[in-house]
């Protein structure tokens, strides 16, 4: 089967600069938002992809002038595509994060005039920029104040004076506004006002919000990178080389095998007074040269996005190695100006084994006041119908402080936060970030607000990507997963055990680790539903409990095999015949990085009760064999262990019976 690289779509880079790595900000404080903070002004997406902005006339600038922001083109999203915090009304700052060292090109340059873009007219009393030094303190440049009416759509404030920007010992700038957010409502709804900001450009970006989210004053992440970037830029001006060429954001297989072909993408932009008539791009492997590209493209005004293709050598060793790309020439020659941002890099995993996938974790983040919330719960409903292969932990959040969810656990804001949720309803597919072509583009978690009509086209388009991610992601371990409930003790036990693959720790890193968590169904609990509240609402895979801690704890690893058994008390509210155990291998939650949470493999198992003997499923076995199939005692095939005699059909042909109790 071909692969196909999942980011692909969304790196059509439209950016003037790369961003903070991965979008993140960890060099200085920025608090994160917690539940969810940015709201749609349309709750509900449209399945088909948008058609092209109106045309806008492109912004003209002099010879010595450059735009700096996250991205450069005319984009401001429409009125019905403004995003908001209307839970969090009053004087708020937002910005857009940009990396110091991608900006290096403008370092020198006076910054003459700002724009920023709304969807929605608001009131903005001031832009600014501050710089971030190593030290992780803040350095006002400017803060100008706005004289004229915000309107929707593109704002120049011109600088009352030319600031010169100093990037030394600055690692982070924080361009933007400052405005009002309003809660106006009708009762029911908030009102386009509401949804203000612009976040777009295609490229995703960290916004921060200043204000007093949830824990005391300061910036907060608010999880808005999957819309793209803050529609703001700075017009800096300066005597910039007549040639100048930069690459940015470099994405590639994460995971490949040694002589097998790595396909790779990348953003080239041009930043000088003149498009260069060719130019060659030299491609290495651990610092060793594979090849050259000559002038692949034509440039053009703007960044654009190239693909290219490189034969891995035989001898790679399993771990991680190092892709790099670098102009080489421009015009013939070889560039010694503006040189900083000539050189993008990523890194890619060389495996030798896999196993075949088990389950697919599907994370499903809803709340019980969040209005479109059930039109996800039918999305996913018809994505279980597509396969038989989900394991669903249903993650319940606080949509409106005002109306709190009884099912949301410490735990979900932990996991809310770090997975950074846009928005209700969505989910996450095994923790892996990719491009689902539904418009939000490379995401870790995807809305599934879209109008119920639209239920089997969405699941399908999330089951096509998951198998394009199982492509890219391997299974690295096995899980094998039993939970018995004791009434007479009042103990649940949970074994968790499988096989690693040689080279484990190679491939996902010494510190993997292993989640286990508790869900139930049937839950009835009263649901806003598109604006009216059903008192005896039906929830099911709600995630009752993390057993393992929620970052995952340390594999019980001994060789290539692994066990860990958990006891724990049984809560008298839960019913045990309403149970599963969702298990999975993955990378911390904890990590700063999106792209580093992946989960290897999953597996589920229903919760049973009485005497624990002879209860364990056949999952795995030692040599690798897999359960493929199973069914009850009258031949009717089952998702999960069954009380009474099961019958099982293993990957090598063979059939097991096992009695569950």
């Amino acid at each position: 089967m071909k692969r196909v690289l999942l980011s692909l779509a969304v790196f059509l880079l439209t950016m003037g600069m790369a961003t903070a790595q991965d979008g993140k900000t960890s060099r200085f404080d920025v608090r994160k938002a917690g539940a969810v903070a940015v709201e749609k002004c349309d709750g509900l997406r449209d399945l088909q992809k948008k058609g092209p902005q109106k045309s806008r006339q492109r912004i003209a600038l002099a010879e010595n002038q450059k735009l700096m922001g996250s991205y450069t083109t005319d984009d401001v999203v429409t009125s019905r595509e403004g995003l908001g915090l209307p839970s969090n009304p009053g004087q708020l700052g937002v910005a857009t994060v940009l990396d110091a060292k991608a900006c290096a090109r403008f370092n020198g340059g006076q910054i003459s005039q700002i724009r920023y873009g709304l969807a929605n007219a608001t009131e903005v009393t001031s832009v600014f920029m501050y710089l971030v030094n190593e030290s992780g303190n803040f350095v006002e440049l400017f803060n100008e104040k706005v004289t004229e009416k915000p309107v929707a759509g593109w704002n120049m404030v011109t600088l009352s004076q030319p600031y010169t920007l100093d990037l030394t010992g600055i690692t982070d700038i924080l361009m933007g506004f400052y405005y009002t957010q309003s809660n106006a409502n009708d009762g029911q709804n908030y009102s386009a006002e509401c949804f203000p900001l612009s976040i777009t450009g295609g490229v995703p970006a960290t916004t921060l919000v200043y204000g007093n989210l949830n824990s005391g004053l300061g910036w907060y992440d608010i999880g808005a990178d999957s819309y793209g970037a803050l529609s703001v830029q700075a017009i800096v001006e300066k005597d910039f080389p007549d040639y100048d060429l930069a690459l940015s954001e470099m994405i590639a297989y994460a995971f490949n095998k040694a002589g097998q072909t790595e396909t790779f993408t990348f953003g080239l932009s041009s930043y000088g007074k003149m498009l260069p008539k060719s130019y060659t791009l030299n491609v290495f492997v651990d610092g060793d040269i594979m090849g050259s590209y000559d002038t692949p493209v034509a440039l053009s005004e703007g960044a654009i996005s190239l693909t290219g293709n490189v034969a891995l050598p035989s001898e790679l060793t399993v771990g991680k190695h190092t892709l790099k790309v670098t102009v080489a020439k421009i015009n013939g020659v070889v560039p010694t100006k503006n040189t900083a941002d000539d050189t993008v890099e990523t890194e890619f995993t060389v495996y030798g084994q896999s196993f075949p996938h088990q389950k697919q974790l599907v994370e499903h983040f809803t709340s019980t006041s969040c209005t479109y919330c059930p039109n996800g719960d039918k999305i996913l409903v018809a994505l279980a119908g597509k396969r038989d292969d989900i394991a669903r932990v249903s993650v319940h959040g606080i949509q409106n402080p005002n109306y709190p969810d009884p099912m949301r656990i410490a735990e979900s804001d932990v996991i809310i936060g770090y997975e950074e949720l846009a928005g209700f309803p969505s989910a996450s597919y095994n923790r892996v970030v990719f491009d689902a072509g539904t418009g939000e583009g490379l995401t870790l978690t995807k809305s599934l607000g879209y109008n119920v009509s639209y239920k089997d086209q969405v699941a399908a388009i999330f089951s096509e990507a998951i198998d394009k991610a199982n492509l890219e992601y391997p299974a690295f371990a096995t899980v094998n997963v039993t939970g018995n409930y004791n009434p007479e003790d009042n103990k649940l036990t949970i074994k968790v055990k499988g096989n690693l693959v040689d080279d484990f720790a190679q491939v996902m890193g010494d510190d993997a680790v292993l989640n286990v968590c508790l869900v139930e169904d049937g839950i009835i609990s009263r649901q806003l539903n598109n604006g009216m509240w059903v008192t005896a609402y039906t929830h099911n895979s709600v995630l009752r409990k993390y057993v393992s801690s929620v970052g995952g704890d340390a594999i019980g690893m001994t060789g290539n095999t692994y066990e860990n058994d958990y006891v724990l008390d049984f809560n008298s509210a839960w019913k045990a015949e309403n149970m599963r155990v969702v298990a999975f291998i993955s990378r911390p939650l904890m990590s700063e990085s999106l792209f580093g949470k992946f989960v290897t493999n999953t597996e589920m198992a229903a919760i049973t009760v009485g005497d624990p003997a002879g209860i364990e499923t056949a999952a795995k076995a030692a040599d690798g064999v897999f359960e493929v199939a199973r069914y009850n005692a009258n031949g009717t095939q089952i998702s999960a262990p069954q009380k009474g005699i099961n019958v099982i059909k293993m990957s090598n042909g063979e059939v097991r019976k096992v009695v569950v109790y």
